[in-house]
């Protein structure tokens, strides 16, 4: 368990930022520490750690951790790893504590761009045995990993680089022979580092068995796809995002993958795998995790396109879901590459993935030598959440499964800050994180989630790459091709409004005043004549539904969240002008978009004039109630009409078809935010289970969209649980206050 304790004793005694020097390629730049010390089983140990970009620790051989949590840019968090319940029992042992850094060196939105370092510690018994400096301390020197390939694919458009290893000669002994020497390199000290605490309480790397499904297949090599699926990892190169291009990789499984014809086979008695055949597992439900396994390959080395490599090759391939009809899962739905690859030689080879991911299916894909699989397991990466103090008071079956399900995919997305996926993308986004927020401080039993993710951009000295003023969609994050979404920051204005009631009196409420009271600037440039924000730039995103190409011109869902913002900004910060205005612009909407049934989307310039267009969607019917455009009582014909007409999947099968349909994100948990509020209690439970049943049964988690073709754990969702709560419990709406004054 890593503590969330933050005092002074989690600064560093003696131990210096330190990196090898002279470092060239910042892409992939991956070293391993080491330190040898003796303990006694009573022994209290810790580790004391900060890095970037990520890193992994062993002791003796055994993964005990992944980090860091993140940070605002400029600032590490320190984590402090209790090392006493992985000690061995009798007295005196030798430990080998190692520790794989990697730096990506490119700009993601999961990592920001930033040199790596590392500035560690072990004390045991309270007493300092070993500090990273280059002139003393027991880290004195580091070499460079060897067996992963280097010039790989990105993992995704918004992540670090996928996995692909050359495992010939078992290049692992280092993380846990005594006496393993390797060419050392140099190291310098970096510059100093800002510390701050990690905060957020993290599980430790918790072992779930993968179920062995017997679900064999067979597949078969064929030509290339006429029309091959490509990706921005491989065509946006060079154009805008870091990476290798297409012809310096050492290899493309994303391309390979689609060649492969797969068919399910009768199942074996052991699981030994061929050429040409895999095997596909399951957890249960969908979890995030490093994936570790033991592979004894059958085959001796051999020379491959003039390298040496070994003469078994495996894919790891993985995702949450299963697709119809298919043996194995797909690893490129996700627009990720699901792909881990392997070239092994003769004998055993335990593989633990360098990063978590995200999945419920994992499928071990022979396509050179055979290989025994064996102790396939996922050490999970996730926040404490209680979802076992919680009985949901109600003998219905399937509530009962979405609640849990929603508490389960918050734990996966809170485990160093709110984030919207802990797959795909794995940031810090904004919008998501107002719901996630609310849930979180309900199940969590802290708010340490939501402090750090919010003192994240307060600390953040300034957005690289964004309009002066604007604050960026997800955070931290680097800015991919100058992309922003301006709605976001209103949202984290509504977010911070909602803090103030977690969280009374917290110093970050003052302390992000300037930077949103520069963003509202920002957006009073784009005001036209009525005050209401026309033709905004950036991405305007209002959910993921047909809403989205309704902002031409003026979009009144997001003057509708302007609205909210201008008054959330008055009740932080006491703006008496900003309230009046959001009142004008408030009863303009009504002026405009309201047609006497419903609101339109948008209104465009008709020469000159501006004048609302014919679209409607779903979602902004609901944000007028869900914003106090409107209220109940103000328009109860609106609202009846919006409750039986517009519920998810009602306007598709023709009940309303000139209404665009909304999706999970936003438009559900809104439409059930308000069904609630109104005492509508059965109706959207109703609308709960009839959405979001299939997604308990099939992933035991939630979704980011009514199907699954996107994430299927997102953050936001856990907001579901939190409704279905208020609606059984409805005295018991968030979890307790604190106050910070």
């Amino acid at each position: 368990m890593v503590s969330a304790e933050h005092t002074s004793a989690e600064l560093f005694q003696r131990a210096e930022p330190v990196w090898a020097y002279g470092t060239t390629d910042p892409r992939m730049d991956i070293l391993g520490f080491r330190t040898v010390f003796v303990a006694k089983t009573s022994s209290f140990g810790m580790l004391r750690i900060a890095g970037w970009t990520s890193y992994r620790v062993w002791l003796n051989g055994r993964l005990i951790h992944y980090g860091p949590a993140r940070a605002a840019k400029g600032f590490f968090r320190v984590e402090n790893i209790d090392l006493a319940p992985f000690f061995d029992q009798g007295n005196l042992h030798r430990y080998v504590l190692a520790i794989e850094v990697v730096g990506y060196g490119v700009e993601t939105f999961s990592h920001i761009k930033q040199r790596p370092f590392l500035q560690a510690e072990v004390t045991v018994d309270s007493r300092l045995i070993a500090f990273t400096d280059p002139h003393a301390g027991g880290f004195i020197t580091a070499h460079e990993v060897t067996g992963r390939m280097r010039k790989v694919q990105r993992y995704s458009y918004m992540r670090g680089f996928s996995e692909s290893y050359n495992l010939a000669n078992h290049p692992d002994r280092w993380k846990h022979e005594p006496n393993f020497s390797e060419e050392s390199l140099p190291l310098e000290i970096r510059s100093k580092k800002k510390l701050l605490p990690r905060r957020v309480p993290l599980q430790g790397l918790t072992k779930r068995p993968f179920q062995s499904m017997h679900l064999w297949s067979a597949f078969t090599e064929g030509a290339m796809p006429s029309r091959p699926s490509r990706d921005r990892t491989l065509d946006l190169i060079g154009k805008g995002l870091e990476g290798y291009l297409e012809w310096e990789l050492e290899t493309c499984p994303w391309l390979e993958f689609q060649h492969l014809k797969f068919s399910q086979i009768e199942p074996k008695p052991l699981n030994e795998i061929f050429v040409h055949e895999a095997l596909t597992f399951k957890i249960d439900g969908v979890s995030t995790g490093i994936i570790e396994l033991s592979l004894d390959a059958r085959n001796e080395p051999a020379p491959f396109d003039g390298e040496d490599r070994g003469a078994t090759r495996v894919w790891l391939v993985f995702d949450e879901i299963l697709g119809t009809g298919s043996p194995i899962p797909d690893p490129l739905r996700g627009s990720c590459v699901n792909i881990i690859e392997l070239y092994l030689d003769s004998g055993r080879t335990v593989i633990q993935s360098a990063e978590p991911y995200t999945l419920q299916y994992l499928s071990v894909v022979c396509l050179e030598g055979s290989v025994l699989v064996k102790n396939i397991n996922l050490l999970e990466v996730k926040r404490n959440a209680l979802e076992e103090s919680f009985d949901l008071p109600v003998s219905d079956p399937a509530l009962a499964s979405i609640y849990h399900a929603g508490i389960r995919t918050l734990e996966q997305n809170s485990f160093d800050l709110y984030m919207d996926c802990p797959g795909r993308e794995r940031a810090g986004y904004l919008c998501d994180s107002y719901f996630t927020a609310r849930s979180g401080a309900k199940f969590l039993g802290d708010i340490e989630s939501e402090i750090c993710f919010l003192e994240n951009f307060a600390l953040a000295p300034k957005f690289d790459g964004l309009p002066i003023g604007m604050i960026p969609m997800c955070y931290p994050s680097d800015t991919l091709q100058e992309t922003y979404i301006p709605q976001w920051p209103m949202w984290l204005v509504l977010q911070v409004a909602d803090f103030q009631n977690r969280a009374a009196n917290n110093p970050l409420i003052a302390s992000l005043k300037p930077k949103l009271k520069e963003f509202i600037v920002w957006l009073e440039q784009y005001e036209n004549e009525f005050e209401l924000l026309e033709s905004m730039p950036g991405w305007n995103f209002v959910e993921w539904s047909k809403a989205n190409e309704f902002t031409k011109g003026v979009n009144f869902p997001t003057n509708m969240l302007y609205v909210a913002c201008l008054k959330a900004f008055d009740s932080l910060y006491s703006a008496p002008e900003l309230l009046s205005k959001g009142l004008r612009i408030q009863e303009k909407i009504v002026q405009i978009s309201f047609d006497g049934e419903f609101f339109a989307d948008n209104a465009t310039r008709v020469n000159g004039q501006l004048e609302r267009t014919s679209n409607r969607s779903s979602i902004c019917q609901h944000l007028a109630f869900f914003f106090e455009i409107m209220s109940r009582e103000s328009h109860p014909l609106v609202w009846e009409k919006l409750v039986s007409d517009l519920y998810p999947g009602h306007c598709e099968v023709g009940v309303r078809p000139e209404i665009a349909e909304m999706n999970m994100f936003v438009g559900c948990v809104v439409r059930w935010d308000l069904l609630i509020s109104a005492g509508l209690i059965e109706i959207a439970l109703a609308e709960i289970k009839g959405q979001c049943y299939e997604m308990a049964l099939r992933t035991k988690t939630l979704w980011e969209n009514r199907t699954a073709e996107a994430s299927c754990c997102h953050g936001f969702a856990s907001y579901i649980s939190l409704l279905i709560d208020r609606g059984l419990n409805p005295t018991d709406r968030f979890a307790k206050v604190q106050d910070f004054s």
